[in-house]
Parts: C-alpha cells; sequence; structure tokens
C-alpha cells in the first residue's frame, strides 16, 4: 500500500539532522511504499561489504545478504555531492 502523504524531501532531512542519515525499519518502508520515495538511493553496510540500492530494493538485498553468510550492519542516505 502506498503512503501518499509522505514529503520524501522532509523525512530525508529529518533523518540527517536527527539520526545522521542513518534509516530505521520505518523509514525504509515509508521510503519503499511511496512512488516518489521507492528510488532514493540507500547504503546498506553489512558485515563484509557496502551496497547502494534502491529503498524498495533493501529486503531484497537483506536476504541475499544473509543466506549467502552475512548480515545487515546499518542503513543510511548516502552523502549528497
Amino acid at each position: 500500500m502506498a503512503i501518499s502523504h509522505l514529503d520524501v524531501e522532509a523525512l530525508k532531512r529529518r533523518v540527517r539532522a536527527d539520526r545522521l542519515g542513518f534509516l530505521v525499519d520505518t523509514d525504509i518502508a515509508a521510503l519503499s511504499g511511496h512512488p516518489e520515495g521507492r528510488l532514493t538511493q540507500v547504503l546498506v553496510r553489512a558485515g563484509g561489504c557496502r551496497v547502494l540500492c534502491a529503498a524498495q530494493d533493501v529486503a531484497h538485498v537483506e536476504r541475499c545478504l544473509v543466506a549467502g553468510g552475512d548480515y545487515v550492519r546499518d542503513v543510511s542516505l548516502p552523502v549528497e555531492a
């Protein structure tokens, strides 16, 4: 179900200001469920690698990492140039 009232840019500003860019599960769910937020690039840091992917793909990336014996340390917004 898409969240139509989400202000994606406001969410990103709040996450950067309040949590130094680190996303929690509810942030990822909100982004991935929103048409304008689902393609937001996020950085997934695991025990042995880092993956840049769309917010909608975080769950899939995590499943792949776990299946390969790794784990997800955190998910964050990458620094904008």
